[in-house]
């Protein structure tokens, strides 16, 4: 049987004629007694209301902490994703570097090839020319050597070495050309 306070206060006992206790001492007992009980029950509830704000805030704590390990099973999967995305990509921009490298250095070897290629031909052509001059020259200095002047003045001039001389007879050879000029 629970009791409450007010089943203490109207509690009634039977009545022994000899040796009986006294009712007023019994009745200021079961007072004190409600009394206490009264108190004893007002900190039970108040205890009962605090454990259950407890267990509510426990309740809101574990939940919260359920969504906060989500949270961060959540993060950390994206952050392995991320990772992985990033890493994918890296590589992606290093290969295609690595292409674009390869093919700078292929044109840089071409370019290089084409280079010397010209180079050789400059070479070879500056040869050419060099040797075409020379040649020239050669035939030039020849025909210095041969003293050409001679060779085209006609017969009557040669031996003379007086330039007046040599002046006088073209002027009469021109005269001469000049009158048969005239005369046709």
């Amino acid at each position: 049987m629970k009791l409450n306070p007010d089943d203490i206060l109207t509690k009634t006992f039977t009545r022994k004629v000899l040796g009986g206790y006294s009712s007023e001492e019994v009745a200021d007992f079961l007072q004190s007694v409600a009394g206490e009980w009264e108190e004893k029950n007002k900190t039970t509830e108040d205890l009962s209301d605090r454990l259950r704000e407890k267990e509510a805030a426990i309740r809101e704590y574990r939940d919260r902490e359920e969504v906060l390990r989500d949270t961060i099973a959540s993060a950390q999967k994206m952050a392995v994703k991320i990772r992985q995305d990033a890493e994918k990509e890296a590589r992606f921009i290093v290969e295609d570097a690595k292409q674009k490298a390869d093919i700078i250095v292929q044109d840089a070897r071409d370019s290089l090839k084409t280079a010397y290629q010209d180079l050789s031909d400059l070479k070879r052509i500056h040869i050419q020319l060099k040797n075409t001059l020379k040649s020239i020259l050669q035939s030039h200095q020849d025909l210095l050597d041969q003293d050409p002047i001679h060779s085209f003045l006609p017969s009557s001039f040669q031996g003379e070495t007086d330039s007046s001389l040599i002046e006088k007879k073209v002027n009469e050879s021109l005269n001469r050309a000049a009158q048969s000029k005239e005369s046709l």
